[in-house]
């Protein structure tokens, strides 16, 4: 037997051991024992359908689980959520195997108590698929919202990066929008000793630029 599995026949030592270990680990604890309570569901002598019905279920959470490709980013109370969820399945899976052996006489003894904690089970069961999806929900929006924020950054940093642009006779050069802003145009091409000139600054609240168009004569016309 090797180590996962001898966790597996032990609730206590699988408990113990869940607690330091990584979300991959945990992922592939509960598919094995998910994958015994499938195999043993088989094999019940007793209360057959109930037991299948339950390994159904059970393996319809944790294709679910599968198919989120969960890692080492989840938070904790998620990782707590899975450690719960797989000492479930433990239980699942030891209850599941009382009726591999179960003669028709203590099938029928025990009927009514064997059917109150299939409930229970699948009551339990109902649970978990509600947490852990609210829980996966509640981190994809979160996700989304730092992707969408560190977007917003990355627009914001790559506008504010030195840029030149030319439109006919004019130059312009934009530096980082940094508040207050001030940077002039200035029209070099123009014949004669007269600039054209226009003071643009940029409002940091309105997030907009305003400029004011002037001319400018040269210095050596005062000479």
């Amino acid at each position: 037997m090797n180590i996962r599995a001898s966790m597996i026949a032990d609730p206590t030592t699988l408990l113990l051991s869940m607690a330091a270990k990584s979300v991959p680990f945990l992922l592939e604890t509960m598919f094995e024992i998910g994958k015994e309570i499938r195999d043993t569901a088989r094999r019940t002598k007793a209360n057959r359908h109930k037991c299948l019905r339950l390994s159904e279920r059970i393996d319809i959470l944790t294709g679910f689980l599968h198919e989120q490709k969960l890692d080492d980013t989840l938070n904790e109370s998620m990782k707590t959520a899975l450690q719960k969820f797989i000492t479930f399945l433990q239980k699942s899976l030891e209850f599941i195997k009382i009726f591999t052996n179960a003669s028709y006489f203590k099938r029928l003894l025990y009927s009514k108590d064997y059917i109150l904690q299939f409930i229970e089970f699948h009551n339990e069961l109902s649970q978990y698929v509600v947490d852990l999806n609210l829980g996966i929900s509640l981190m994809s929006t979160l996700v989304n919202k730092k992707q969408d924020e560190h977007d917003r950054l990355s627009d914001l940093a790559e506008s504010q990066q030195y840029a030149c642009s030319t439109d006919d006779n004019q130059c312009a050069r934009y530096y980082p929008l940094l508040s207050p802003y001030k940077q002039n145009l200035i029209n070099e091409k123009l014949n004669g000793n007269h600039q054209q000139m226009i003071d643009l600054q940029w409002d940091h609240d309105q997030h907009i630029f305003f400029g004011q168009y002037h001319q400018q004569k040269d210095s050596k016309d005062d000479i």
